[in-house]
């Protein structure tokens, strides 16, 4: 069956190139909402079906009255795809999410949406993306849950990708479907393993961009053409991506002595630590 859907979201997305008009864009939006809709069917997750088909058809009828040549349909597509800083949806829909639907969800489902939001794309949206990493890094100050800050990890990922239109859109893609096979592998053997609820150390690593992982790899690659542009706001970026490596260093210390039950993972003693975080750095 999931090679099927795969086949699918390959055919359409040829489709979504070859084809410039509104309607049938619209119509592969429906499409890919429903199969979502299909695949979670089966597991009881009727909170996230209804949550996301709600959503996306509300976006995707806005997108079709009120489709122009100026930055809304942009914004309407950031929305549907889960770009930051517009991810915020995205908790509500996972929480009923497991095994290959989650992993479905955060790679081979985007790919239709993107290459239509590639043809939409506004270089000066590259700071409205550059925020939204921002936000991205600053969430992981404050999430505990590691299903969250798998998802928290992809949105960013992703925006590293969009991030490297400034090059071309053939690199969008070549980088988009590297991470989508390692992505897949990844995922899965997390999810087979340990159920979303235990601890990998070596996908925390690789989510910590740790080098030569998946992350650090799609970093590299955006920042090699992205500083030449942009150089004064990548630093800035660079410097909060230290200060989240820092929040998530501290993340793993209370896992690694999580028999210890003084303030465990409370809001109070990660306030405590961040001055802490900020002399390490200084």
């Amino acid at each position: 069956m999931y090679m099927l859907f795969f086949f699918m979201v390959l055919m359409m997305s040829l489709f979504v190139m070859l084809v410039n008009n509104i309607f049938f864009w619209w119509s592969v939006f429906l499409i890919m909402t429903l199969l979502i809709v299909f695949m979670n069917k089966k597991f009881l997750s009727y909170s996230s079906i209804f949550n996301y088909f709600v959503l996306q058809e509300s976006l995707g009828l806005i997108f079709l009255l009120l489709y122009s040549n100026g930055f809304l349909p942009m914004l309407i597509m950031m929305v549907k795809i889960g770009v930051a800083p517009f991810h915020f949806w995205l908790f509500k829909v996972i929480e009923g999410m497991f095994g290959f639907n989650l992993l479905w969800f955060l790679t081979v489902h985007k790919l239709p949406f993107l290459l239509v939001f590639l043809q939409l794309f506004y270089l000066d949206m590259i700071y409205f993306l550059l925020v939204g990493l921002l936000v991205c890094l600053f969430q992981l100050f404050m999430l505990k849950s590691f299903k969250k800050l798998l998802l928290i990890s992809t949105v960013e990922s992703f925006s590293w990708i969009v991030l490297s239109m400034v090059m071309s859109f053939f690199n969008v893609l070549y980088l988009f479907f590297y991470y989508l096979i390692l992505m897949m592998f990844l995922i899965y053997k997390f999810d087979k393993n340990e159920g979303l609820i235990g601890l990998s150390w070596e996908l925390v690593l690789v989510f910590m961009n740790m080098p030569f992982s998946i992350s650090f790899f799609i970093k590299i690659i955006s920042l090699m053409e992205f500083l030449k542009s942009f150089g004064i706001y990548m630093i800035l970026i660079m410097f909060l991506m230290f200060l989240s490596i820092l929040s998530l260093s501290f993340w793993l210390v209370f896992l690694s002595t999580k028999k210890l039950l003084f303030g465990k993972y409370s809001v109070i003693s990660m306030i405590y630590s961040f001055p802490l975080m900020m002399m390490v750095l200084l």
